[in-house]
């Protein structure tokens, strides 16, 4: 059916600044992260949305900078690992998809890694999921009845 970004978040520790900048549909705005701890793990940012059904989902990075990267999504009542990867696994001012076996989808959260000594951020412009539309149910015609 196409891409849709999330519609709400959470960011219990404060961690994160203007989080809905990154599902405002605008590659102009972003969502900061900070640490100032060297090698440490930003906290989460949760992303939700109503329930869908999806089979992928995408994240725009400002930077890639950080050491490491970690998304999951929330699929089918279980946390799934769609990202791990080191420095220069995504690319930044660039979509980065995330395919994943089909399920229902209604969260995403994303951290990462710093990599340096001094004080850093992290800048996410934008993050989507594909929505996938479902077969009609088994048993069911859509069509015109003749006779």
């Amino acid at each position: 059916m196409g891409w849709v970004s999330p519609t709400a978040f959470s960011d219990p520790s404060a961690h994160w600044v203007n989080e809905p900048n990154i599902y405002d549909g605008s590659l102009a705005t972003r969502c900061t992260g900070n640490t100032r701890v060297a090698y440490s793990w930003s906290d989460y940012l949760e992303l939700t949305l109503a329930a869908i059904n999806s089979d992928n989902a995408r994240l725009y990075p400002r930077y890639t900078t950080a050491r490491k990267w970690e998304v999951d999504v929330y699929k089918d009542d279980a946390w799934v690992n769609v990202h791990s990867g080191d420095y220069g696994s995504l690319v930044a001012n660039n979509w980065n998809e995330f395919p994943f076996t089909q399920g229902t989808v209604s969260k995403v959260r994303i951290r990462w890694q710093h990599n340096a000594v001094s004080d850093i951020s992290c800048d996410l412009y934008e993050f989507e999921f594909w929505e996938v539309e479902l077969p009609p149910p088994a048993g069911r015609s859509f069509g015109y009845i003749i006779g």
